[in-house]
């Protein structure tokens, strides 16, 4: 995590003078100015291209859903990161973020690059085309490795296997935003 990102205790101590957090729907509001740019009531921050919703203050940035976790929880201990469950990192409701490793994090991503099979069918994630045999191929990372789970007829085959081994393999992901 960059060290812009990092949020001392007195830091958040000073945050809470000049925001306040609808605990609902996980949005910070300005009630105090920072600076003459921000009226009071105006919600804080913005929306990075990344998804991510961002705060500056005092010349420093924050992450949203990381200010709400410490704003609530009080700390985010060593080693873990605060995962948006639905995968929205705009959603920053608490009942949406949760506490994983790093590697469990990852296991949540969906792949946003569109591929293309024969015909410019679209592939799903971890199911690749394999031209040189006419078949659908997937594969699935476990451990930063790639593995083979199989090559198949159809792409509902190849992406019913990975589904499977998803479910199995990375118990922290979102298989419904798969399907």
């Amino acid at each position: 995590m960059p060290l812009k990102f990092n949020v001392t205790t007195e830091t958040l101590a000073k945050l809470k003078h000049f925001l306040i957090l609808d605990d609902h729907t996980g949005v910070f509001h300005w009630i105090r100015q920072p600076n003459r740019q921000i009226a009071i009531g105006d919600r804080a921050g913005s929306q990075a291209k990344n998804g991510y919703r961002i705060i500056s203050f005092s010349g420093k940035h924050f992450y949203e859903h990381r200010l709400i976790w410490l704003w609530i929880k009080g700390s985010i201990p060593e080693k873990k990161v605060v995962d948006h469950i639905n995968g929205n990192p705009s959603d920053n409701r608490l009942e949406n973020l949760r506490l994983i490793s790093q590697s469990r994090n990852t296991q949540n991503i969906v792949r946003s690059k569109k591929r293309a099979g024969p015909d410019g069918i679209h592939l799903p994630q971890g199911v690749y085309w394999l031209a040189s045999k006419g078949k659908f191929v997937s594969c699935i990372k476990l451990d930063y490795k790639k593995r083979h789970l199989g090559t198949f007829e159809s792409i509902e085959d190849a992406h019913a296997a990975y589904l499977s081994a998803k479910s199995e393999f990375h118990p922290a992901s979102n298989i419904e935003r798969l399907i």
